[in-house]
């Protein structure tokens, strides 16, 4: 990208509007509590540790809403208007009866449902019909594959990306849980391209930019696309998710290291890079990321939100 593209980008950002004042609208309403229409448990002695509530949720490329109900051990789903279709569950605990939570989970091209379990490293797969299919994350002979698993996107063809936490590495799996490559570079959480490649998205200590850049699914070629210029120093970032028009969606914190975030931003950036809005939403203190956000095929920006006694999935507008 040349100096006056990216010049281009950052002032172009810089001229959006706010909308600290975005207009929201509940998708999704739940009560907390123990009932089979509610979600995760009312207090902490209810759930297993400290998930006392779901962990995260996806879009399905038609539009539907999928939520980990990590305490409950299942995952809901939801038509893209918010109504409740069907509950698949996911298995509760190993052969030697310790807990199995669910930490991310996502949706295959063809409907098939991938779970993710951080502390085993284990991934469930569900075909279509919500019938359990295969289990990854170890090889033949019994060895781990992932040493903290923590996120998990599906290519156009099938393909699982898997997020290993602690070595922010993203280790390819076909379909049927086959290793295929390694890729070393910082694309925690991964987020797969239209093409099937990773986006990654760096940024540094005490900076207001933000870099993002393209690699190709196999590798060879990484492509620089955006440098976003914030008005404050940037905490964190990461890529949400693409729209059906191939509009890339990125969650910016701004803030410093040693101290609170100050405020929290989702944008949008259109095929060339050039941002085209920027909508405030509130960080969750605890929530890793982007793993409650999400953007529909018709762009929709969606953030899971909860207090003591309710869950909602909320649309910013």
């Amino acid at each position: 990208m040349s100096v006056k593209n990216v010049f281009v980008v950052m002032l172009a950002l810089l001229m959006l509007p706010f909308f600290a004042g975005a207009e929201t609208v509940d998708v999704v309403t739940l009560k907390i509590g123990d009932g089979p229409d509610e979600v995760g448990a009312s207090t902490p002695d209810k759930a297993v540790g400290d998930f006392v509530g779901p962990t995260a949720f996806t879009l399905a490329p038609d539009g539907s809403l999928y939520l980990l109900d990590a305490p409950k051990f299942c995952v809901k789903i939801f038509s893209r208007e918010g109504k409740p279709v069907r509950s698949i569950p996911y298995p509760a605990k190993t052969a030697e009866g310790k807990p199995i939570l669910g930490i991310d989970l996502a949706v295959g091209p063809g409907g098939d449902l991938f779970v993710a379990n951080a502390t085993q490293g284990l991934i469930w797969k569900f075909d279509a019909k919500g019938k359990l299919a295969a289990t990854f994350g170890r090889t033949e002979r019994g060895a781990r594959l992932f040493g903290l698993l923590h996120r998990i996107a599906v290519d156009s063809r099938g393909n699982l990306l898997a997020g290993e936490g602690m070595s922010m590495t993203v280790l390819k799996l076909t379909g049927e849980g086959r290793k295929e490559a390694l890729f070393p570079e910082a694309f925690y959480p991964p987020v797969v391209t239209p093409m099937d490649g990773l986006v990654m998205v760096k940024m540094h200590t005490r900076s207001k930019r933000v870099y993002v850049s393209f690699c190709s699914a196999d590798q060879r070629q990484v492509k620089q696309v955006a440098v976003v210029e914030m008005e404050k120093p940037v905490l964190n970032a990461s890529a949400v998710g693409y729209d059906a028009r191939g509009h890339l969606y990125l969650f910016v914190v701004l803030g410093r290291f040693d101290d609170n975030y100050e405020s929290a931003w989702v944008l949008e950036l259109d095929k060339t890079g050039k941002a085209l809005r920027r909508v405030q939403v509130p960080e969750s203190p605890g929530i890793g990321m982007n793993r409650y956000l999400g953007v529909t095929p018709d762009s929709r920006i969606l953030k899971v939100e909860a207090d003591e006694k309710t869950f909602r999935i909320v649309e910013y507008r």
